[in-house]
């Protein structure tokens, strides 16, 4: 996509225009070949620095060629996904020309340089060159605080579950544990009930056995049978 700014003398506003002319702004995010031929042929820039923006892998770097001057930086990025925020960067060049023009490249879009084009930059003037590259430079330190703070709040809330989660996976160990004691325990305690039972009870009352219900006796069979089997 090619687009041209140009800052107002008169209003000093920076406004989109449909000619590249001298004093402008270029800018270039996933441009056709058409696209970069057309700044090409107007700014004589060397083509080859407009094509080396093209690679997300690009590294930050100054580098010279013609008339020309490349600068070569890594620009934040943050991706919403579910619950968090995935941090990634894209390459963003800025070539400034001896004849007086200013050209952005990138990849893809990249959200740093709407604040120009929206007139939210005190003293931007396409017509300064270097005021601009050092503008952009802030304004990239500015995003990068920015993503900081967000992976910072996106790691705090992840603490928060994981320390939630291992509070629950230790309650869960603990009642394990209460379990493994207490079972063995239980069914002791049970068993010498069930086999000393007609001593306990009083031999007065001993008669009164046989008017239990079956189901009685029955309880406390399938509970020998069953802590046999733990």
């Amino acid at each position: 996509m090619l687009k041209i700014y140009k800052t107002s003398t008169v209003e000093k506003k920076t406004k989109k225009i449909k000619k590249i002319t001298i004093d402008s702004w270029i800018e270039l995010s996933s441009p056709t070949t058409d696209e970069i031929d057309k700044v090409v042929e107007k700014t004589k820039v060397d083509k080859d620095l407009i094509l080396k923006m093209l690679d997300d892998e690009e590294l930050p770097r100054v580098e010279q060629s013609g008339n020309a001057t490349l600068v070569v930086i890594d620009t934040p990025y943050l991706e919403q996904k579910e619950d968090s925020h995935i941090y990634k960067t894209y390459p963003l060049g800025i070539i400034i020309t001896d004849n007086n023009y200013v050209i952005t490249v990138s990849p893809k879009k990249v959200s740093i340089l709407n604040e120009f084009k929206q007139n939210k930059v005190k003293e931007f003037r396409t017509a300064k060159k270097v005021r601009f590259l050092i503008q952009i430079l802030l304004r990239t330190s500015n995003y990068y605080l920015r993503a900081l703070k967000q992976v910072n709040k996106d790691i705090e809330k992840k603490e928060k579950v994981l320390k939630k989660s291992t509070a629950i996976f230790i309650q869960t160990i603990l009642l394990k544990t209460c379990r493994w004691i207490v079972t063995p325990c239980f069914a002791k305690s049970s068993l010498i009930i069930h086999k000393n039972l007609p001593c306990i009870i009083p031999q007065v009352l001993s008669q009164e056995l046989f008017l239990l219900p079956v189901s009685f006796f029955d309880e406390f069979h399938q509970l020998k049978v069953r802590h046999l089997l733990l």
